[in-house]
């Protein structure tokens, strides 16, 4: 929020890798560390945002923010945290999506309780609310072979409802350069709540949804606007925030949520069973794994193409 945009250039030292939403699932990302061989020295780890809520360990992967190989996104579930301290309506939703980890900070607060204030953890969480606070909306990484991907928790919006771009047909990597559009772009209010953090728009008809890829083609096939937010002057954007099967990619977003917290449930590693677990791309080699609590798998996405449609 104090900063739209953080831009990194080309990792020309290691590699770097993003993962969906995270929920708490702590144990299951120090699985996919292992499992990937991760060296907090060289590589770097982006983060589609909702490290928090509903798993185990969320002030300890709220900690992660804090690691110098570790960057994230804003997510709605960050910003909900900060507006229940702020007094904001929104974070009154927060208890209902998995905010009673922080029960005590909560009561510290609101009750203005000094003894529990001054509790290891309640100080520790109400310093990480501050530290979210500076998280950007917008992560834009360079890779080696100059190209470069956007990424975000959710979605963008179709760019021509949003006040002050009427006439735009589509957001471009011009805009998502300029931190006040990014920040205009990121606040226009849904019917959820802020675009970038709330909107299910692309990927509202797949939650959770077992899909073959020319059932996937068939759902996109009467979509309009594609043209709209799909653009040669576009680069490639990640997200997350809408749980998938399989992480899928349609034309240039992919979406790597995977409702790791199901894997938590339910950690077969079959996943005809339970595909559910923690999805990992690996940037320069455009490589899937999903990690569980104890098992680890390369896994393909379901692709869809511009060409798919015949244009």
């Amino acid at each position: 929020m104090n900063n739209p945009i953080k831009t990194f250039q080309p990792n020309l030292v290691g590699r770097d890798f993003v993962i969906g939403d995270l929920h708490g699932a702590y144990a299951v990302f120090e699985n996919l560390l292992k499992n990937i061989n991760f060296d907090t020295k060289v590589d770097r780890m982006f983060s589609v945002g909702d490290l928090i809520d509903r798993g185990p360990d969320s002030l300890k992967c709220l900690e992660l923010i804090e690691e110098p190989w570790f960057h994230s996104v804003l997510s709605n579930h960050e910003k909900m945290m900060i507006d229940f301290f702020d007094g904001e309506p929104s974070g009154w939703f927060w208890n209902q999506n998995g905010g009673c980890w922080a029960r005590d900070a909560q009561v510290a607060h609101l009750e203005n309780t000094p003894a529990i204030l001054q509790t290891d953890t309640v100080k520790r969480t109400l310093y990480l609310k501050e530290a979210a606070r500076k998280l950007p909306f917008l992560i834009t990484v360079n890779l080696v072979n100059n190209e470069k991907v956007h990424i975000i928790h959710a979605e963008f919006p179709r760019i021509k409802s949003v006040d002050g771009f009427k006439g735009t047909e589509y957001i471009t990597d011009a805009m998502l350069a300029d931190p006040q559009i990014v920040k205009k772009i990121a606040l226009h209010e849904n019917l959820d709540g802020e675009w970038l953090l709330w909107s299910r728009n692309i990927f509202c008809g797949l939650y959770r949804r077992k899909v073959t890829r020319d059932e996937l083609i068939e759902l996109y096939r009467h979509d309009t606007q594609r043209d709209a937010i799909f653009n040669g002057e576009l680069s490639h954007v990640i997200s997350g925030h809408t749980p998938l099967i399989k992480p899928i990619t349609y034309v240039n977003q992919t979406n790597i949520d995977t409702n790791v917290i199901a894997s938590l449930t339910n950690p077969s590693s079959d996943l005809e069973i339970n595909p559910a677990g923690l999805t990992c791309l690996e940037l320069n080699t455009w490589k899937f794994y999903l990690a569980k609590p104890d098992s680890f798998m390369e896994v393909e996405e379901i692709l869809v193409k511009k060409s798919d449609f015949g244009n």
